[in-house]
């Protein structure tokens, strides 16, 4: 019986799923609303391209209603003004630099004039069912200087997704939401209970 209970127990465990967190954890500082800036994703994340027909020279990591109240312009930092870990990588392949953060999109675009985006020159196509993966990281702007009237954002959890393209007009939708995994509360306590048998199993035995 006690053997039994001991498979039954495991099996659960092993059978357990995880959540998927669509909404990604966002943290700015800018030093009370001056230089030097920063942004963490504080988990790294994967998306699902949907839409391989619109990928095109560029790959732009977007995050949603950045700037929910107002219409903040576009101010571009780029590679030579800040510092950055945050990488990417496509099917788990090399890893990939962040070439620019954005605090605006554009008018009339795909990319609202609300949602602010990282971005990077892609090397690749991109191919229907790909998985890119953003890994966590900081981008900071200190030591460099920050273009006047750039918007850092609030901390936050906010809805990622890529688009594509070939620049400025020509941007488009190509993920999925952005989604990491957390562990069930019932795959800790699953797993605990199962130690706790195969203890009681070994001792018994």
């Amino acid at each position: 019986m006690k053997n039994y209970l001991f498979k039954l127990t495991c099996g659960l465990a092993l059978i357990s799923t995880s959540h998927l967190v669509q909404a990604q954890s966002l943290v700015f500082t800018s030093n009370s609303g001056s230089a030097p800036y920063s942004m963490t994703l504080s988990s790294s994340v994967d998306f699902t391209i949907t839409n391989s027909s619109l990928s095109g020279n560029f790959i732009v990591f977007l995050i949603e209603n950045l700037y929910p109240d107002n219409n903040v312009g576009q101010h571009v930092i780029d590679s030579t003004h800040f510092t950055s870990d945050i990488q990417y990588a496509i099917n788990g392949g090399s890893l990939h630099n962040i070439n620019a953060w954005v605090d605006g999109g554009y008018p009339g675009n795909p990319i609202p004039v609300n949602d602010g985006f990282i971005w990077d020159t892609l090397g690749q196509n991109l191919n229907l069912g790909d998985v890119v993966t953003l890994y966590a990281g900081t981008i900071s702007t200190l030591g460099f200087g920050t273009p006047s009237g750039f918007h850092v954002g609030t901390s936050g959890n906010y809805n990622m997704i890529i688009d594509s393209g070939t620049g400025g007009s020509d941007m488009f939708p190509i993920s999925g939401l952005a989604v990491t995994a957390t562990p069930e509360p019932s795959t800790l306590a699953l797993a605990a209970l199962g130690g706790a048998s195969l203890l009681l199993f070994r001792r018994r035995k």
